[in-house]
């Protein structure tokens, strides 16, 4: 429903400071990113990273591991090394770049871009929580959070710092996620996921996997390698919040063309946080921390409508009550072998079909860790733990609101801006374009306020409830 005419903030002249002055509500960034200054950088990283491994990184030593293959197509085929992404941050407007590696301007500019607080991420720390080499990962890590923690704190009223957390191990988590308490940020950004080797290789085609495949993707709830749920308790204790961020891994598990950019990332977040909600929905996560509320960003939300439909009719045809109209058990032989022989066609071998089969009975329950009793809980579960980044034009926005979401559900869309990034025209026109999905009637007054300040609201302080204090979003 399109908003009325009457509203103010319709007539008021469309910049993002204008709209954020005529409304009642903070306007929340859930989703921003910094560009790294390097020689602010390097300091923190030869800190973390030590002497000897700090000269090796500098050397370029680990370049393949955040850089693309150089060259064309041709150079990429043999390989099939996906074209990952180049010409990935503002030039021509080169004040939105300087906004971007400039902390103090990005807060002078705060008002003019209508927004009162931005959660921030990296941009050349893409890649390091998936580094397969535990001290560099470890010191990249520390060394980033050290620098954007420094940079970024005497700010902190109204720009917000979120840590990158290495998930290899619960240990080493837990160790990063002390040191982020320790520099004062409150926002954990994880990974999507771990690449881990797998312990008997398929060799040839078989069993559902590439051949020849040596690694699987973790994501940390349903079948992981461990337990982490003493992490999730961690955020709680420590009052972070739960963030996944794609690209802090690099892995090529949705990038498939040797050639195409723009192919490999249509989707390519939203592929990533599919298959990290599930994990975490079917692992139980969220059943066990019901007052946690996990990030899932720049994926949009359009998946995610679509994902608590599907949920449903999987309930409804695979709980263990739903199940049953497949069981081999109820097949009728005698029935089946008479409708066979009574339209001339042999019934050799019928009372085979009716053999058990499938797992074991204790692995038939495949919503077991989720603890819900019926489809409703299920996707109460779903729209209450997860928040979704959405950037400010992404008309699926509507999505979240949808009066097909099932039991009258509403997802968690939340503003993402993705500033600083390639996407991003004009930093001072992010709130503007999220204003037009009111304007041209996708979004009512009151979802524009869930997309804008509740939902970013309820996912940074599920764990911190003082999370805005000092900040104009708390007045």
């Amino acid at each position: 429903m399109a908003m009325t005419s009457t509203d103010p903030a319709v007539h008021t002249a469309r910049t993002s400071r204008s709209i954020r002055e005529a409304l009642d509500h903070p306007i929340v960034d859930i989703d921003g990113h910094v560009i790294e200054h390097v020689p602010s950088l390097l300091p923190h990283l030869r800190e973390s990273l030590g002497a000897e491994l700090f000269a090796r990184y500098r050397n370029g030593e680990f370049q393949q591991l955040f850089v693309p293959p150089g060259g064309g197509t041709d150079d990429r085929r043999a390989s099939r090394a996906p074209n990952n992404g180049w010409w990935g941050v503002p030039t021509r407007n080169t004040l939105d770049r300087a906004t971007a590696m400039i902390p103090a301007l990005l807060h002078e500019r705060m008002d003019e871009l209508g927004i009162d607080l931005s959660v921030l991420y990296p941009t050349l720390g893409f890649g390091i929580a998936g580094v397969d080499f535990d001290d560099l990962r470890h010191g990249l890590c520390a060394g980033f959070n050290d620098y954007l923690a420094t940079a970024y704190r005497p700010y902190a009223d109204r720009l917000r710092i979120a840590g990158v957390v290495p998930m290899h191990t619960p240990a080493e988590a837990l160790a990063e996620l002390d040191h982020l308490h320790t520099l004062g940020v409150r926002v954990a950004a994880f990974p999507h996921g771990v690449v881990r080797p797998i312990a008997s290789p398929v060799r040839d085609a078989a069993a559902c996997r590439w051949p020849g495949q040596t690694h699987w993707l973790d994501t940390f709830g349903l079948d992981s390698a461990h337990d982490y749920d003493v992490v999730w308790q961690r955020c709680i204790d420590l009052g972070i919040a739960v963030t996944f961020h794609g690209g802090l891994l690099m892995d090529s598990l949705y990038a498939r063309s040797i050639s195409n950019f723009v192919a490999n990332h249509l989707g390519l977040h939203a592929s990533m946080m599919s298959g990290l909600a599930r994990s975490l929905l079917l692992g139980g996560v969220l059943h066990r921390f019901p007052t946690m509320r996990v990030g899932l960003l720049e994926c949009g939300v359009g998946w995610g409508a679509t994902m608590v439909c599907d949920l449903v009719e999987h309930w409804e045809r695979r709980s263990l009550e739903g199940v049953t109209a497949t069981d081999p058990a109820a097949l009728d032989v005698a029935r089946l072998r008479s409708l066979l022989q009574q339209y001339g066609m042999s019934s050799d071998g019928v009372e085979h079909l009716a053999a058990p089969s499938g797992p074991p009975s204790d692995e038939r329950d495949e919503f077991r860790h989720t603890g819900a009793a019926d489809e409703r809980e299920l996707v109460r579960q779903f729209a209450d733990g997860f928040v979704f980044g959405v950037e400010s034009d992404d008309r699926s926005v509507a999505t979240a609101f949808a009066s097909f979401l099932p039991y009258g559900s509403q997802l968690g869309a939340a503003f993402s801006s993705d500033m600083g990034h390639w996407d991003v025209d004009r930093l001072d026109g992010m709130v503007a374009a999220a204003r037009r999905h009111v304007e041209r009637g996708r979004l009512t007054a009151d979802q524009f306020r869930a997309f804008m300040w509740t939902n970013p609201h309820r996912l940074l302080t599920a764990n911190d409830p003082g999370f805005f204090d000092g900040t104009p979003a708390s007045r």
